[in-house]
C-alpha cells in the first residue's frame, strides 16, 4: 500500500503546481486573488488633433498715406511747385500748386538757390515768381536743398531750337 499512498501523494503534488502556474493565467491583469478591489484605472487618452498648417489670408497693404511734415524721415527729399508769396529773412513762403497750401521752408547756407537759370542768393527772389523747391525735414522743420525761381517780368528760358540751318549731308549710296 504504500505504493499506492506515494502514488498518490505524487499525483496531488502535480495538481497543485498546474493550479498554481495556471492560476496567473486564468485571472484578468490588474487583479489579485486578494478580496480588495482593483485599483481604478486612468482615463484612455485620446490622441492629439492633427496639427494643421496655418494658413494666413492675404491682406491687403495699406493705402499710401500722403506724406507727413512731421512723420517723413529726414532723409527723403520732397518737391513742391507754384508761386512765391514771401521771402523773409532765411524764409521761403510758397503756395502750392496743386494743392493751393502755404509752405514754408528755411534757406540755409547749404542751399542751392538759381533765379532765372542762374546761381543767385535768397535776397533775389521776389514774390509772385514761379517757383520748384526741393527740401527735407531736418529737425521737424522744412529745410530748402534746391530752389529754382523764374522772377516775373523774366524772359522765359531759351529752349533749344532745331538745327534748320544745318547743311544736309548726303546719303551715301553704297
Amino acid at each position: 500500500m504504500l505504493l499506492v499512498a506515494a502514488g498518490c501523494e505524487k499525483r496531488e503534488a502535480r495538481e497543485r503546481e498546474r493550479e498554481t502556474a495556471s492560476a496567473p493565467m486564468n485571472a484578468e491583469p490588474g487583479t489579485t486573488n486578494d478580496s480588495r478591489p482593483p485599483p481604478p484605472r486612468p482615463p484612455p487618452r485620446e490622441p492629439p488633433p492633427p496639427q494643421r498648417a496655418e494658413v494666413r489670408q492675404p491682406t491687403e497693404p495699406p493705402a499710401p498715406q500722403p506724406p507727413d511734415d512731421a512723420t517723413a524721415s529726414p532723409t527723403q527729399p520732397r518737391q513742391v511747385s507754384g508761386e512765391v508769396l514771401a521771402v523773409t529773412g532765411n524764409q521761403l513762403h510758397v503756395l502750392t500748386a496743386a494743392e493751393g497750401q502755404d509752405v514754408r521752408m528755411l534757406i540755409i547756407s547749404g542751399t542751392e538757390v538759381r533765379v532765372d537759370g542762374r546761381p543767385a542768393t535768397a535776397a533775389e527772389i521776389r514774390e509772385g515768381g514761379e517757383v520748384r523747391a526741393t527740401y527735407e525735414i531736418a529737425e521737424g522743420e522744412p529745410v530748402a536743398l534746391l530752389v529754382e525761381v523764374r522772377n516775373p517780368g523774366a524772359p522765359p528760358e531759351p529752349e533749344e531750337q532745331p538745327l534748320l540751318n544745318q547743311p544736309k549731308i548726303p546719303k551715301s549710296d553704297d
